[in-house]
């Protein structure tokens, strides 16, 4: 039988606003009990009433509330010591990408989860994304033929994090729809950063990682004049442009590509062939992504269907690769 969600919102800055007007949009599955956040003056402008307001998570658990839920939208650096103590308690937890910054962290929040019986999902909001949701369909049907190579670019001028750098907070969107679309494990990384407003918190970043057959290319910054959200995707048989910032044809897929040619009667020609075809605009039913994510919650905790994709093992694969990249950052730091 469903139950409706008791649940407290704990960190209410940007992301978690984004999250308190979807629970209080859908009281069919929430009841929001109570929000957390250190901001006493950004509480008071909430205007919620009959909400209770807490100034940290300890005085939330050393209260008599009652909930069964909770959504974290705090810094990535508290993430697993606050996540550890609702688990402990066995409440279900959301927590906003990313879940940790260290593998043998999230191993340990999962395993936690599965001994109390509680629900752990990670807002890999992406994952939600219907025209992302229809590129990974067209790639795993074989629509583009055999893929070559994926980039990313995500840059923005701000908002400059303090607690992190820019491929924590960026590139790990981008690395997340990377395994959601392609199934295998890097054999290299490279990663070449630089930061340039504070020191430990590299602001831009560049990630190859190379595949079995795949090459791939992750490129973040919060140091950028214009806000890029772009996928591209170069198969065999076509290629794809995903671009995030066009909301109406946010997907293309390109029937160009490189053809052998089978013969030339002269050797200074060259023997590929430059093949450009059509362009197709998939006709796709656009919702809410981060909607998604919470309904995904509530659906999970009541034993519903859910968002197969975002699983505990898509969640730990991006935290370890990007593990190696934080290391391989500091090394580069070090070396200079």
């Amino acid at each position: 039988m469903e139950k409706k969600l008791k649940v407290v919102i704990i960190g209410i800055g940007y992301w978690g606003k984004n999250f308190l007007r979807l629970v209080i949009d859908s009281p069919d599955k929430y009841e929001l009990m109570g929000v957390v956040d250190n901001n006493a003056d950004l509480i008071d402008q909430l205007l919620l009433k009959n909400v209770k307001k807490f100034n940290s998570i300890d005085e939330l658990l050393l209260s008599d509330l009652d909930f069964d839920s909770a959504i974290i939208a705090t810094t990535t650096s508290s993430h697993f010591k606050i996540t550890k103590k609702l688990l402990e308690r066995k409440i279900n937890c959301l927590v906003e990408k990313p879940l940790t910054t260290s593998y043998d962290e999230a191993c340990k929040l999962y395993k936690m989860s599965e001994d109390n019986e509680a629900t752990l999902l990670v807002d890999h909001t992406f994952l939600y994304d219907a025209s992302i949701l229809e590129l990974k369909r067209i790639i795993d049907e074989g629509e583009l033929g055999e893929v070559l190579h994926l980039s990313f670019e995500r840059t923005n001028l701000g908002p400059v994090r303090t607690d992190t750098n820019a491929a924590w907070d960026l590139s790990t969107h981008d690395l997340s729809i990377l395994y959601a679309l392609i199934s295998s494990s890097p054999e290299k990384i490279q990663v070449s950063s630089k930061a340039f407003l504070n020191e430990g918190c590299d602001d831009i970043v560049n990630i190859s990682l190379g595949f079995n057959n795949v090459f791939a290319t992750l490129f973040s910054s919060w140091l950028h004049p214009e806000k890029s959200r772009i996928i591209k995707v170069v198969g065999t048989n076509k290629m794809a442009v995903w671009n995030g910032l066009s909301p109406d044809q946010e997907l293309r897929i390109y029937d160009k590509g490189v053809e052998k040619q089978e013969e030339t009667s002269d050797y200074s020609i060259n023997i590929y062939k430059i093949k450009s075809g059509s362009i197709k605009i998939p006709n796709i039913t656009r919702s809410e992504p981060l909607r998604n994510v919470v309904f995904d919650f509530y659906n999970r905790v009541n034993s519903l269907s859910s968002n197969d994709i975002n699983d505990k093992k898509l969640t730990l694969k991006t935290i370890q690769t990007m593990e190696e990249v934080n290391r391989m950052i500091r090394e580069n730091a070090s070396s200079l």
